[in-house]
This record gives structure tokens, sequence and C-alpha cells, in this order.
């Protein structure tokens, strides 16, 4: 069985591929699927950064609640290291 995904792409890039409507984007697109899961596959799993990542998501967590964004969030700390 197979399963579909949706992408999203700008208006130029859209335009762009219109003009090629030889080219089967579909297919490109499983293809660079597929060859970036081969390529990580011999990548070792850093788990000390995935574990600094899940720490850092669970700081940011409660401050959320405050009604900022992530992004001002992660902008305040990068202020306070300068």
């Amino acid at each position: 069985m197979t399963k579909s995904i949706s992408v999203k792409i700008d208006d130029e890039t859209y335009n762009q591929m219109k003009l090629r409507e030889d080219i089967n984007w579909s297919g490109v697109v499983r293809g660079s699927i597929r060859q970036t899961l081969t390529n990580i596959q011999f990548q070792p799993v850093d788990k000390e950064r995935m574990q600094r990542a899940l720490e850092d998501a669970a700081r940011l967590r409660p401050l959320l609640k405050g009604g900022r964004t992530g992004t001002e969030i992660i902008r305040e700390w990068r202020d306070r290291r300068q």
C-alpha cells in the first residue's frame, strides 16, 4: 500500500515546475526522500545532542504559557549571551 504526503512550495518554484511538465516531480521527491534515508542510515545518532534538545524543550515549555512565542524567547536568550 502506498501513502500520500503533501509538500508546500513557493509560487516561483511551482511556476518553474509547471514549465517542465515532462518531469515526474513526484518521482523526483520520492527519489530525494530515498536518497536522504540512505544517507542518514550511516550517520550515528548523537544521543547527547538529542538529550540536550529535549532538556531545552522542557525548559521552554513553561515559558510558552506566558503568551510569548518560541521565537521571542530564543531571541531573548541569545541577547542575554551577548
